[in-house]
């Protein structure tokens, strides 16, 4: 108990006795004893109130891809993940190409006469 042999346990009695002389040692004890008691009923209280919470499990982690598939023959057709600048790289193209388109046929628009495809000097 906290480290404390018998005669440890054994010098304290000693201490007490002379301390306290012998009419008051079994009041003491007595109360001693109420401490400890009303001590340990608390703690076990306290454990009751958090036992509930500890019988949750915690969520078991996902098991990792490599660990799924090992020892099988799998094989991966295609890419999972493109690089995300793939797709901005695409549109920018596609983007840019529209935009050269346009302005080509506005710029030939206003060389060429509304009423007439002869081109206007």
């Amino acid at each position: 108990m906290f480290g404390v042999g018998a005669p440890e346990l054994i010098i304290i009695a000693v201490i007490a006795l002379l301390v306290f002389g012998p009419s008051k040692l079994p009041e003491i004890g007595k109360t001693i004893g109420k401490g400890l008691r009303e001590f340990k009923k608390a703690s076990s209280d306290l454990k009751d109130q958090v036992n509930p919470l500890s019988d949750i499990e915690e969520p078991k982690p996902e098991p990792e891809p490599k660990s799924i598939t090992k020892g099988k023959n799998v094989s991966v057709k295609k890419p999972i993940r493109r690089k995300p600048t793939e797709k901005l790289n695409a549109s920018v193209k596609k983007t840019a190409r529209t935009t050269k388109n346009k302005t080509s046929k506005k710029s030939n628009s206003h060389r060429t006469s509304p009423k007439s495809n002869e081109t206007v000097k």
